[in-house]
């Protein structure tokens, strides 16, 4: 005998050690797929926006003006909306790629896509990200809770800030001639 161990296996500070480096990598991932999904759902939004604004400018090409109510109901039945977009058909309700629910409204002479209940991260990022070269000349206004923003180009990341963080839950409202 020499008196030594033969030990197998693994030792507990050896194990603890594996583990804590695993927790890190996977706190990691956590937070890298989070924000990779918010810009997905940020695209998502916006491309919801671009795409139904384009539809209703050719729906309503050859009509003096818009409906002075809701268009869900006509926008539902003409397959205006992509799939990232949830229509209960017992409503119709449409919900945004966030999850809230959102709405097309015509006033006579213009348009609004409006998108209830985002979190103010959400609202951020998605007003911060439209890009009115997309829309052109038909480009109104964006509201955020009752707060308007004509030239959105010429707003600072404050101003939405200051918008977005008004609420817990806030509105977001995209207007359109």
């Amino acid at each position: 005998m020499d008196g030594g161990h033969n030990q197998e296996g693994f030792s507990l500070l050896e194990l603890f050690l594996v583990v804590g480096i695993g927790a890190i990598f996977l706190l990691a991932g956590l937070a890298t797929y989070r924000l990779v999904y918010t810009d997905a759902t940020v695209n998502d939004t916006l491309e919801v926006v671009y795409g139904v604004q384009s539809q209703v400018k050719k729906i309503y090409a050859n009509v003096n003006g818009y409906p002075d109510a809701s268009m869900i109901p006509t926008l539902v039945s003409t397959t205006v909306f992509p799939d990232s977009v949830h229509i209960d058909p017992g409503g119709p309700t449409v919900f945004h790629p966030f999850g809230g629910e959102m709405d097309i409204v015509g006033h006579e002479n213009f348009f609004t896509i409006e998108l209830y209940d985002m979190r103010p991260g959400e609202c951020l990022k998605v007003t911060q990200s439209f890009d009115v070269k997309v829309v052109g000349d038909d480009y109104r206004y964006v509201e955020v809770e009752s707060i308007t923003f004509d030239d959105i180009t010429g707003v600072t990341m404050a101003d939405l800030a200051a918008a977005c963080d008004s609420a817990e839950i806030v509105d977001v409202v995209f207007a359109f001639n």
